[in-house]
């Protein structure tokens, strides 16, 4: 239950307030490099040797991106990218095993599309990132809550909450550029 509580935390700042706190979203994928790729190169990781390793990437990242905003975005784009792709095409049926060929053709060429697209349209790419990724640990987070954990209604909140953070944040973007407001 505290994890649920803490998805929806989470979900809902970075879903409003996420391309202004990128930094976190640098972290995250930090994170998701110790955690995802470590045991691809050493096989015979624990979980804690997997979860310290990815603070202190997440951390790291989090640190270099306040100093080194755009290539770390672009950094971040490249590994949270090529691990959605990874998880993407386990999703969809295809075998990719850790440290195999396959991984790292679809992690590399999933993070290469991520690091050009952050780094291309930075504003809009973290708005529109941060918006999936709060909708996602948004809807899970609730989910948690409904009993079976129906996936349709994941699925809907996700739709229905990643464009009201798109909306929102997009809004504040606009309104910025027209001297309306505080983006």
């Amino acid at each position: 239950m505290g994890t649920a509580i803490a998805e929806i935390i989470a979900g809902f700042a970075e879903l409003l307030f996420g391309r202004k706190l990128f930094w976190i979203l640098v972290g995250i994928g930090g994170f998701l490099i110790g955690w995802f790729l470590a045991p691809a190169i050493w096989h015979s990781l624990l979980t804690w040797q997997r979860v310290l390793i990815g603070i202190v990437l997440g951390l790291g990242f989090a640190l270099l991106a306040r100093w080194f905003i755009k290539f770390m975005v672009a950094l971040a784009g490249f590994f949270l990218v090529g691990t959605l792709a990874v998880v993407l095409v386990r999703h969809l049926g295809a075998h990719v095993a850790s440290s195999s060929v396959s991984y790292f053709v679809t992690f590399i060429v999933g993070g290469l599309i991520g690091a050009v697209l952050l780094g291309m349209f930075f504003n809009w790419a973290l708005i529109i990132l941060t918006s999936l990724v709060g909708a996602g640990s948004e809807a899970i987070g609730i989910v948690h809550f409904v009993s079976h954990h129906p996936r349709w209604l994941e699925a809907v909140l996700f739709i229905i909450l990643a464009v009201l953070g798109f909306a929102y944040q997009a809004r504040r973007i606009v309104g910025h550029n027209r001297g309306l407001g505080r983006g």
